[in-house]
């Protein structure tokens, strides 16, 4: 089994042999969405599933109640692909964080429009959690005030912790995970292909 992510203590999402695999917690596990080589997955208030593709590539939607994924491709002012990876839905179950590959920053998505807002201008996954956008910067784990209803940022960014982790095929610090409870986990070391 590879990587996993508990969504909401309910559903476990997994990994194996490059599939993609849900189960509600005590349930049998199914097949869900086919080939996964990505990096985050998330789960909308209402059930809608989205999760990374391909590195640079596009992310994936499965339907509540469905198991095929679809390809989103997410779009910026300018119309041009965003390449979006790491997304993690925002409380209102239709806009998402994500990092863009190919701008190296934080951008707001509309799962229903397929646009993006660029929300921080750096380089890592970000994460929301009880009024705060969390994020990696230059190896530290950095904090700011974030309204997930007008998407605006507030005060300045503060630090977390120190040593964050990185991934070394990719160089963004992505090694951190936080719950709506206020629970947070980081990786403080340095991985490497």
């Amino acid at each position: 089994v590879g990587r996993m992510k508990l969504i909401v203590g309910v559903t476990l999402f997994f990994v194996a042999n490059n599939r993609l695999y849900r189960s509600v917690v005590g349930g049998a596990a199914e097949e869900i969405g086919g080939s996964f080589g990505g990096f985050r997955v998330t789960q909308s208030t209402n059930g809608t599933v989205l999760y990374s593709g391909e590195w640079g590539g596009d992310l994936r939607m499965i339907p509540a109640g469905g198991r095929s994924a679809e390809p989103v491709v997410m779009r910026g002012d300018d119309g041009t692909n965003l390449a979006a990876t790491y997304p993690q839905f925002l409380p209102d179950g239709r806009r998402f964080l994500f990092l863009s590959v190919s701008r190296s920053q934080v951008f707001v998505g509309d799962i229903e429009s397929r646009t993006g807002k660029l929300l921080v201008d750096i380089a890592s996954p970000a994460e929301y959690a009880n009024g705060y956008l969390l994020y990696g910067k230059a190896g530290l784990l950095m904090a700011q005030r974030f309204d997930p209803t007008t998407l605006a940022l507030q005060g300045e960014p503060r630090q977390v912790v120190s040593g964050l982790g990185i991934n070394a095929s990719t160089f963004v610090e992505w090694s951190f995970s936080s719950s709506s409870v206020g629970h947070l986990v980081y990786w403080g070391g340095y991985s490497t292909p």
